[in-house]
């Protein structure tokens, strides 16, 4: 890959750059030159970002590559062309963000061009179909592209002297070696699995055997003696605990269901007494009740009495309540026939006035009529009075407007001609002011990110703080586990089988002695039976238990510190560059202040001309229209005189005002007489109507009057021969029994509720006797001992029964578990010992002591080395050889790198070269690198290589052999770039690429010399 344009928008320290590669011929070495952050290193985090969407480092993020200068509306945009085994390619990559206004992100763009010869065709312009592929072009993963197109300040040198294990992740990447460290992983996971497996099986067969129940055999108690590995002896005797278990809980069962009947039988006796009991108490209570409502019944028949004196009377009652309603509908009708006599009467009065007063009316008609022939005439003008009103003031207000205009004409023209003049031929100058606000701009954003170094700086002081405070809370914790590790005690496995078997160590040691027969095996005991005792090994147990408590406590808190402590340490990192000058922030405050004074005055200046040639506009349309304004008044003047003079010649009156007033009087009166007419013929006809009403309505009162008192006559007879037949003397005894008709309900319900209650008690009396009668009388306090004596022994018969029955229960599961975890076993030991064989080769347990990755890393290593050497023999006189060391270690051995020193003719540590020394074994290592890794991914083609500092620490002759090596390298083809400030460079070197920075924006040069 060799580039051959790279476009920068909104990117960096850059707005706007071009930089054209192809002006540099294909074998020239040329240097990339520039103060430090000018932005060289930013060049290739736009070759990186074109081609995979990233930064030249892991420590840069992509929203941290767009420039604060940038237009906020337009995006960070990165055009790269480039040119792959002799075929041009261009891209065009766009990152995400925010424009303002907007809440979300816009979405990062990919397009990818081929050259046909004539123009770019776009291929690809979707992001995950054109990232595949750049991907497929390269033939590069992005951190193998890094390592190989960019050798990185310092990366080289940590990678020549780090560890194997740190060369290990590298490589990796380069060469894709994960697949052999996943084989050997997967390999080693399974077969540690199935050691582990192994032993869980052998743990849960000694669980199951030794948690057997024995059921107080003392054949199965013997049994117990058997070691969980003696399998085949297991499985013989293991039947026997399940016959033995089913027999004692057969007897449990029996003696459970006899005992159970024999309390039942008690329980029932007892519920018989207890009800007994509660059926007597209920018995004397409904005796007492019978009693009570017997001693009611006088008042009850006093009721009853009562009530059938109320039921009796009520026709009486109601011949009395109609014979008074009737009394006061007589009075009533009595009222109505004197109430229309006299309104007859005064309306007869009222007619007679009436019609005097119409005669008085027709003696007016004839002066009426007069009045009526000058309201015909002249109703025209008066309808349209507002209107020859309006004419008339109209006129005299246009007469006025005239002058007022005319006025205001000579005013308008003055104030236009002395604004014509105050302009003096000065200018609107935005173009100024836009200027100063753009530079003003400018300013504020330096402010603002001088501000934000200010924070930055104070960050990485507290963060050095906690970063130290860390550490050392992270030693103090380290010594605290390394103190309570040597206070554990030391516990044999011996001793852990004493501790798991207590009670059947202490029968052991009390059973066998020296030269006697084991009673379970009949072998005889040859050596001692003594060892540590019990207590010793609990005690140290429990305090070994509470130490590693408080280690594994202490190791959580080294954990949880250690992550705080990388956090702090990235953190630290992200900000530890950065440098806050406070004079040169002080400096540039004021800049903006000076700046903002002179932005204001000049926008004040213009928005007075501005304003003042608004109003010279607004009066030349004013001075216009109050012409045409003058024109129009003078028109509508004759049409107002001339309406007027016609109105005076038809009414005979000059004066609007009184000519209205005379037609409005003369047409009230006519309306008035007209109205009195009308309404003297309503009142008259009304007045006859209600004669006539009235005549009608007393004659219909009188009928009514008669009718009811042929009606109270007939009532009175009634009613007296009702209180003849109820024996009642007078009126009074019936209002006597009117009053307690109200109670009628409340008797009904006192009687009904007696009765009810009464027969209700007796009926209860009746069955509660008979129930009595049925159930034998019995002593409850004897019953209550003898169950519950006979209850305690049940239960304990129960739990018995329940404990054997869950012993047999689980005597059976661990019977079949032994049995299946025997069986499987024995299997896994027959069929799986090579596969755990070839993992432990693979893991490293060789007499190589290496991995498979790890074997087939060295002979990556090897062979960057051959052509790494081929280049530091040249640069050092043939005095220095890289080599790789062959220290063995736990399957990460082979990869560190020494140098053999042919003066001294023997090998070296890598660290013990001088710093310029360590700088060429460094180049050359990164450029055998850089070879190998092409070769290995199928011929990739990268004419470009870009070594990024490090000479700074040659002395002349070095600095003359290492660019006499990356000279031959070019040769072949390969365009070489160096970034460096070392003067020497620059003048050795004829092509140079200078970064130009103005502290805020940076600009690129490129200087060619012959």
């Amino acid at each position: 890959m060799k580039p051959i344009s790279l476009h920068l928008e909104n990117f960096g320290p850059f707005v706007d750059e071009v930089i054209d590669f192809s002006k540099i011929h294909d074998n020239q070495l040329f240097l990339i030159s520039g103060k430090t952050g000018s932005g060289k290193t930013m060049i290739f985090d736009g070759i990186v970002f074109a081609l995979y969407g990233q930064a030249s480092t892991e420590k840069r993020e992509v929203k941290d590559l767009r420039s604060q200068f940038a237009d906020p509306k337009k995006p960070l945009k990165v055009t790269f062309e480039f040119e792959v085994c002799g075929k041009r390619y261009k891209v065009i990559r766009t990152a995400a963000f925010t424009k303002p206004g907007n809440k979300s992100e816009t979405n990062p763009t990919l397009e990818v061009y081929v050259y046909d010869g004539k123009r770019y065709v776009l291929t690809e312009s979707k992001l995950n179909e054109g990232r595949q592929y750049l991907l497929t072009l390269l033939q590069l993963k992005q951190d193998q592209f890094r390592q190989l197109f960019i050798l990185p300040q310092g990366e080289f040198k940590r990678f020549l002297v780090s560890k194997t294990t740190d060369k290990q992740t590298i490589l990796r990447t380069l060469f894709n070696t994960q697949l052999y460290e996943y084989l050997s992983r997967e390999l080693h996971t399974k077969t540690k699995d199935i050691k582990e497996d192994i032993e869980k099986r052998q743990i849960r067969i000694k669980e199951h055997w030794s948690n057997l129940a024995t059921f107080d055999n003392e054949m199965l108690q013997g049994y117990q003696s058997l070691t969980s590995e003696q399998h085949d002896r297991l499985l013989e005797v293991l039947p026997l605990y399940q016959t033995i278990g089913q027999k004692v809980v057969r007897e449990l069962e029996e003696a459970t269901n006899q005992m159970n009947d024999k309390v039942q039988k008690l329980k029932k006796q007892k519920a018989q007494q207890e009800e007994r009991i509660e059926l007597e108490k209920e018995y004397q209570k409904y005796i007492n009740e019978i009693e009570e409502l017997e001693a009611e019944k006088p008042k009850i028949r006093q009721l009853e009495a009562q009530l059938n004196r109320i039921t009796e009377s009520k026709v009486a009652v109601r011949l009395y309540q109609d014979q008074t309603n009737a009394c006061v509908q007589l009075s009533q009708y009595e009222k109505q026939v004197q109430r229309f006599t006299a309104s007859l009467a005064m309306r007869q009065q009222d007619l007679n006035a009436l019609q005097e007063q119409q005669g008085q009316l027709t003696a007016k008609e004839e002066a009426i009529a007069k009045q009526r022939t000058f309201v015909e005439n002249t109703r025209y003008f008066y309808q349209n009075e507002s209107q020859y009103q309006a004419s008339k003031e109209k006129r005299q207000r246009d007469k006025q407007d005239l002058a007022s205009l005319d006025k205001k004409l000579h005013g308008f023209s003055k104030e236009y001609d002395d604004l014509k003049l105050s302009l003096n031929g000065q200018e609107v100058d935005f173009n100024k002011e836009n200027e100063l606000s753009d530079q003003l701009l400018v300013l504020s954003q330096e402010v603002e990110a001088m501000k934000q170094a200010q924070k930055y700086a104070t960050k990485a002081a507290e963060f050095k703080q906690a970063i130290t405070k860390t550490k050392a809370i992270i030693q103090e914790l380290k010594a605290t586990i390394a103190e309570k590790q040597q206070q554990v005690h030391h516990i044999t496995s011996h001793d852990q089988v004493v501790l798991n078997h207590e009670a059947a160590v202490h029968i052991l040691r009390d059973t066998l002695k020296s030269g006697e027969p084991c009673p379970v095996c009949r072998q005889i005991v040859h050596n001692s039976v003594d060892g540590s005792s019990v207590a010793d090994l609990k005690l140290q147990q429990e305090q070994n238990e509470v130490l590693e408590k408080e280690i594994q406590d202490a190791r959580e808190q080294v954990i949880e510190n250690q992550t705080s402590l990388k956090y702090y340490e990235q953190a630290y990192e992200e900000v530890a560059d950065v440098v806050f000058d406070n004079a040169q922030f002080d400096k540039k405050q004021r800049e903006v202040e000076s700046m903002t004074k002179a932005r204001d005055t000049l926008r004040a200046s213009n928005q007075h001309l501005v304003k003042v040639n608004q109003r010279i506009e607004k009066l030349e349309k004013t001075i216009n229209q109050v012409k045409n304004e003058m024109t129009l008044k003078s028109q509508q003047l004759s049409k107002y005189d001339e309406a007027l003079e016609q109105f005076e010649k038809q009414t005979g009156y000059t004066d609007i005002q009184k000519f209205v007033a005379a037609y409005a009087e003369r047409l009230k009166k006519i309306k008035d007489y007209d109205e009195e007419v009308r309404t003297l013929q309503e009142k008259i006809q009304q007045t006859e109507r209600e004669i006539d009403e009235e005549t009608s309505q007393r004659k219909t009162a009188r009928a009514f009057y008669e009718k009811e008192q042929d009606k109270i006559k007939q009532l009175k007879i009634e009613l007296q021969t009702e209180l003849t037949r109820l024996k009642l003397k007078d009126i009074d005894d019936l209002k006597q029994v009117i009053s307690e008709v109200p109670l009628e309900v409340e008797i009904k319900d006192k009687i009904s509720h007696h009765n009810k209650a009464y027969h209700l008690s007796l009926n209860k009396q009746s069955e509660i006797q008979q129930k009595l009668e049925k159930i034998e009388v019995l002593d409850v306090e004897v019953l209550e001992t003898d169950c519950a004596e006979l209850t305690t022994v049940y239960n304990e018969t129960l739990k018995q029964f329940n404990q054997a029955e869950m012993k047999l229960k689980d005597n059976e599961e661990k019977c079949h578990a032994i049995k299946k975890q025997i069986q499987q076993l024995k299997g896994q030991l027959e069929t799986q010992s090579e596969l755990v064989n070839l993992s432990e080769i693979l893991t490293g347990n060789n007499h190589k002591k290496l991995s498979l990755e790890n074997y087939v890393l060295t002979y990556y290593l090897d062979q960057i080395l051959i052509q790494a050497n081929k280049r530091l023999l040249n640069m050092t006189g043939n005095r220095y050889q890289l080599v790789r060391g062959e220290k063995r270690g736990n399957g990460y051995s082979g990869l560190e790198i020494a140098v053999f020193d042919y003066y001294a003719n023997q090998s070296r540590a890598i660290t013990s070269l001088s710093g310029g020394e360590t700088f060429q074994a460094s180049l050359a290592l990164a450029l055998g690198l850089s070879e190998i890794v092409q070769n290995e991914q199928g011929g990739i083609s990268l004419d470009a290589m870009f070594v990024d500092e490090g000479f700074g620490t040659l002395d002349q002759e070095t600095l003359e052999t290492a660019l006499d090596t990356l000279i031959q390298l070019q040769s072949s083809g390969r365009l070489v770039g160096i970034i460096s400030h070392v003067t020497e460079l620059k003048e050795r070197i004829p092509v140079v690429l200078e970064v130009l920075s103005d502290n805020y924006q940076s600009h690129t040069k490129l200087l060619i010399r012959e």
